[in-house]
Formats: structure tokens, C-alpha cells, sequence
């Protein structure tokens, strides 16, 4: 959150500077290989995947910190909604909200409601990226070979 805000801080010419250089070393590749993107078009996909990766990464880490809150274990006892997945979810899109309304302060800068929209759908991505790690993690594959099963029965192969 201390980067985004340090980011969100910087002035429309601070904030145009840092994505123009990325949209000069993208200019710069793609225009080796014969491809010649119209330069603000660049620039606002170069602003628009800043956004998203930024909250995915928030989305991400949100899910990872809220696990690790002790009151979320009380939270998950039986429990039909998912707020461990809501709750860092939340917070994250909350957060990008102040986000945009931070950015209203700051000289040469404006809130969008689009890039809420763009920070959300990073967020929701990266907490669902997170839960499907994790779920995948808690399965044990199945290789089908015998030897895992017998092992698993506590049965012997004779």
C-alpha cells in the first residue's frame, strides 16, 4: 500500500515521466521486431497494466496477511460465506477507492472511476490466483501408479 500511495503521490508530470520511459522501452522492442504502436494508445495500456498489476499484487498479498490475522481462524468456524477471500478482497478495493480520491489532491492528477475498476479486477485476480495456489497445494496428485495407494492404505504388495 506504501508504494501505491507513494505513486499515487507523484505529480501528473512526475507520474507521465515514470510511464513514458516504459512507453519508450516498449516503443523500443516492439519496433525491433517491425511493430509500430501508436504512442498514446501505449501509453494508456502502459498506465491501464500498472494499475491492474499493482492491485493484483495488493489482492494477492491482502489474502496471504489476512490468513495470517489470528482472528481470521475464528472468522472461517463455520462459516458459509468465504471472508477469507471477501475480507482482503474488501479491503483492497476500499483502498483503491481512496486510492482515486487521494489522487484528486495531488497537482495534475485525477481520480477515475474506471481505474477503481481496473484496481478491482487486479485485486479480485490476484486473491483468486492465491486461492487457487493454495488449493492446489492442499490436493495430492493422483499418479495412479499403485505404490501411492498401497502406501496410503498402510496394505502391502504381496
Amino acid at each position: 500500500m506504501g508504494v501505491i500511495f507513494a505513486l499515487s503521490a507523484e505529480t501528473g508530470t512526475e507520474s507521465s515521466g515514470l510511464s513514458g520511459a516504459v512507453v519508450d522501452v516498449v516503443t523500443k522492442v516492439t519496433g525491433a521486431v517491425g511493430l509500430h504502436p501508436d504512442h498514446d494508445t501505449l501509453q494508456l495500456v502502459v498506465r491501464k497494466l500498472a494499475h491492474f498489476s499493482a492491485y493484483l499484487i495488493l489482492g494477492a498479498l491482502a489474502i496471504v496477511a489476512w490468513r495470517r490475522w489470528p482472528g481470521a481462524r475464528a472468522a472461517r468456524s463455520g462459516r458459509r460465506v468465504r471472508w477469507d477471500l471477501i475480507g482482503p478482497a474488501l479491503i483492497a478495493i476500499a483502498y483503491a477507492g481512496t486510492d482515486e480520491a487521494h489522487q484528486l489532491l495531488v497537482t495534475g492528477r485525477s481520480g477515475q472511476v474506471t481505474d477503481v475498476l481496473i484496481d478491482s479486477a487486479g485485486v479480485l485476480v490476484g486473491v483468486w490466483l492465491v486461492a487457487l495456489a493454495r488449493r492446489s497445494a492442499k490436493s495430492e496428485p493422483d499418479y495412479g501408479d499403485g505404490v501411492t495407494d498401497n502406501a496410503n492404505a498402510g496394505g502391502s504388495s504381496r
